[in-house]
């Protein structure tokens, strides 16, 4: 029989028939059921995809039962050789027509519902999820929480800290733009804006788009991906710098003065506005955040050599 792998979209319906079959079998061993495990933790989508084949499967085998006309000459009467164990079908057939049954069998569940949860500039909540972990968002952030399903996050804007709680239950997954990540156990950071997505990790371990190029972030990895481009750019980084806002500073290697920008507003609650030829300069050091927003704004102009104006409730930084 084919060993179960393919972790690409298309091929997750056939992966989770060809384990309902060989799970199935009297010869699977416990390191089957040991291999099945490790699979269904690497994605939500895998345990998902798993239950529909098990419907399927129970669907299929009523239908059968009332449709099949009776065997001639079974002592077990009925259809009952045709629906034992789907004897029938060998191990490759069986998984082809569950899948087929996946995908054509009128029981796809219902998208899950969010709830949507939104703080202004300059404010800061903190979310309680069931599992113990919990989500600490940032100013100008606008999360999505699955009301059903609180291993599923969605980030639409803004910057949240996630504290994941160790546990047995499904990881946790963040969805944020184009990039998914799943986690179990561990602290990571996420900003989105300005149409760049930032990811550091303080403690344990995440993976990024866990079905397509799986990127593992251990403590100390970031990642800057600017959406659209589908490139990853990964960087070391302080660990104790992925959450420092929540300590009153921000920490940057490399970042455009924009970036800046954005993180003040976020975290100020005041409108920061760069001129063109500041837009694109780089900044690599530590923003404190304690003092007065005018302040704050002032330094991190300077520190990026140039200036802070006023601009009516907000502010504008300038190119020396």
């Amino acid at each position: 029989m084919t060993e179960p792998s393919a972790n690409d979209d298309g091929g997750i319906p056939t992966t989770a028939a060809t384990w309902f079959v060989r799970l199935a079998e009297a010869d699977a061993k416990e390191s089957h059921w040991e291999e099945f495990t490790t699979w269904l933790e690497q994605d939500p989508r895998h345990s998902r995809a798993y239950e529909r084949v098990c419907e399927a499967d129970s669907d299929l085998l009523e239908v059968m039962a009332n449709r099949l006309p009776e065997a001639a000459n079974d002592d077990g009467g009925g259809v009952a050789p045709l629906l034992r164990r789907r004897g029938f079908l060998g191990g490759a057939m069986a998984a082809v027509a569950l899948v087929a049954a996946v995908f054509l069998w009128p029981t796809a569940p219902d998208p899950p519902s969010f709830e949507t949860i939104r703080t202004a500039a300059g404010e800061v909540r903190s979310i309680s999820l069931a599992n113990g972990s919990r989500i600490e968002l940032n100013g100008g952030t606008h999360l999505e929480l699955a009301s059903e399903d609180a291993s599923l996050v969605r980030l639409i804007e803004g910057e949240a800290a996630f504290y994941v709680a160790r546990g047995d239950g499904a990881p946790l997954t963040v969805e944020v733009g184009d990039l998914t990540l799943v986690d179990r156990g561990t602290v990571f950071n996420v900003v989105r804006g300005g149409g760049w997505i930032r990811v550091g990790v303080a403690e344990g371990e995440i993976v990024a788009n866990p079905g397509r190029e799986a990127v593992s972030l251990p403590a100390g990895r970031s990642l800057r991906f600017a959406e659209g481009s589908g490139r990853f750019a990964l960087e070391r980084t302080d660990p104790t710098n992925v959450t420092g806002w929540r300590q009153g500073r921000l920490a940057y290697r490399d970042a455009p003065a924009s970036m800046v920008a954005a993180d003040l507003a976020r975290n100020l609650g005041v409108d920061v506005a760069v001129e063109d030829e500041l837009t694109s300069r780089r900044f690599t050091g530590v923003i404190q955040l304690t003092g007065e927003p005018s302040t704050i704004i002032s330094t991190s102009a300077g520190l990026m050599e140039g200036r802070a104006v006023r601009d009516g409730d907000g502010w504008r930084l300038l190119a020396d």
